[in-house]
């Protein structure tokens, strides 16, 4: 299991629109990341309770860790196009060569980031809600990525990874 940190570090480091990436957006993108390794590569990538709320799959601990990781993230207070307000979480630098992560979790990172790159935002929570795990829970349960992963990979025939 990742790093929350590297999965964060990594996300921003790669994401071809960085002033895109407000707490929301990084958190989703964090979500996605993780579904995706977990049905594909039979494990979670992050430690994370996820918590299925209002706004989809959401929690505090990408804001928090970037509170506590002052050394490589920045929490920039700004506006949307709109006027209203977004949090954006930034690198401080260039962390490629601290960055730890196994290559099936760049893979799935890289996946998700290619998956919605383009996508604006009402474009990308259609597709975060598009997701198995937002689609057959409850809104205000808890996520069970693994148990979830599983069912997914029954109901749509795809192998166990090894």
């Amino acid at each position: 299991m990742a790093a929350l940190k590297n999965v964060m570090a990594w996300i921003i480091q790669n994401y071809p629109h960085e002033r895109e990436l407000s707490n929301a957006r990084l958190t989703k993108m964090v979500y996605l990341s993780d579904w995706h390794h977990t049905v594909y590569a039979n494990a979670r990538m992050t430690d994370i309770s996820w918590y299925f709320d209002n706004h989809g799959p959401f929690v505090w601990d990408i804001k928090n860790k970037a509170s506590e990781e002052r050394d490589w993230f920045r929490i920039v207070d700004t506006t949307n196009m709109y006027g209203s307000r977004k949090t954006i979480i930034e690198l401080k630098g260039d962390f490629s060569d601290e960055i730890d992560l196994a290559q099936s979790e760049k893979t799935s990172i890289s996946k998700m980031i290619e998956r919605t790159k383009g996508l604006y935002w009402d474009d990308f929570i259609t597709f975060v809600y598009s997701t198995f795990p937002i689609l057959v829970s409850e809104k205000y349960s808890s996520l069970d990525l693994e148990a979830l992963a599983e069912r997914f990979r029954l109901e749509k025939g795809i192998a166990v990874p090894a």
